[in-house]
């Protein structure tokens, strides 16, 4: 999904937790919009760049193409179950981090809704359960 609709929709949340939360409902574009910087590590990764630019490419041709199999392979780190049951504990811990999960929780959503309608399926699933392990095994075989 493109970062603005990310972005746009991590404001208007802001906007609507602003008078609970004052400043700290900023904190739901860390986890609204933030959460993307796994996309920079995994194309850091595979290709030794950092460009933002090159990495927005890179996702928008795998969404183009509808490349089922190398969005499968993709690992996010942050867009994981487990990043969010530990933005969960924080948010109970921390109750000022939940605008962050909120925004996390909300990036997600529209990061499946998006993957639906490109591809007619679900494989957001294929993503979201990856694990940190993973990601160590993904650096070792490249």
């Amino acid at each position: 999904m493109d970062i603005w609709v990310h972005t746009v929709v991590s404001l208007i949340l802001t906007i609507i937790l602003w008078p609970i939360y004052g400043p700290f409902a900023l904190l739901a574009l860390v986890g609204g919009v933030l959460i993307d910087f796994d996309h920079i590590i995994n194309y850091f990764e595979k290709t030794k760049s950092l460009s933002l630019k090159k990495t927005y490419n890179y996702c928008m041709e795998i969404r183009d193409r509808n490349d089922e199999e190398e969005y499968k392979d993709l690992v996010l780190i942050f867009h994981t179950y487990q990043s969010l049951a530990i933005m969960i504990m924080l948010a109970v811990i921390i109750p000022i981090l939940t605008p962050c999960l909120f925004g996390m929780i909300l990036h997600l959503i529209l990061d499946d809704i998006h993957t639906y309608y490109h591809f007619k399926k679900n494989l957001f699933i294929y993503r979201m359960i990856k694990s940190p392990a993973d990601f160590l095994m993904y650096r070792r075989r490249h």
